[in-house]
């Protein structure tokens, strides 16, 4: 069974990683399969944020395109060190959320999917972790509704499931 818990924290992960785990506890079957499988879920769901994209100028507000023609200007007098961006896209409803850094693993939540074995020792959970105690359940929950990244991840890998069991 494949769970996603919003109310887990890095400390709850790091209980029950599988190096912490011993084999009289799990069969090391089940103990692989599950850690396979947790592996391969989370790594999809990694892979399922959309890096990021910066608006066309027709989707710019008046303020925003106004701000970067003038960042613009500075750039080409040389009083700015860095080319001007555009204002990132964000993903629109339904689809997987965007990374708004240069690399996916700095996201905060990208590079903060855990996965552990469950305390019935049976399952594998899989998820982010909290960032910090102002971080609430919901905000979670509401952006795996809105943007689902751990639902078609575990789908994704859902077909190659039955080859992970060891022969």
């Amino acid at each position: 069974m494949i769970q996603v818990d919003f109310d887990t924290t890095l400390g709850d992960f790091q209980r029950g990683f599988f190096d912490r785990v011993s084999d009289k506890v799990i069969a090391p079957k089940l103990r692989r399969f599950l850690s396979r499988a947790g592996g391969s879920i989370r790594k999809a769901a990694g892979r399922q944020f959309q890096s990021r994209a910066q608006k066309p100028l027709r989707e710019l507000t008046p303020k925003q395109l106004r701000r970067f023609r003038q960042e613009q200007e500075l750039y080409k007098a040389g009083k700015l060190d860095e080319k001007p961006r555009r204002p990132d896209k964000v993903a629109l409803p339904g689809q997987s959320p965007r990374v708004h850094t240069q690399k996916k693993s700095d996201s905060l939540l990208a590079g903060r999917i855990f996965y552990a074995l469950a305390d019935d020792e049976q399952s594998v959970v899989i998820g982010p972790d909290k960032l910090n105690a102002k971080s609430s359940r919901m905000t979670l929950e509401k952006l795996e509704q809105r943007f689902p990244f751990m639902e078609p991840a575990f789908e994704a890998i859902q077909p190659r499931l039955p080859s992970y069991w060891p022969r």
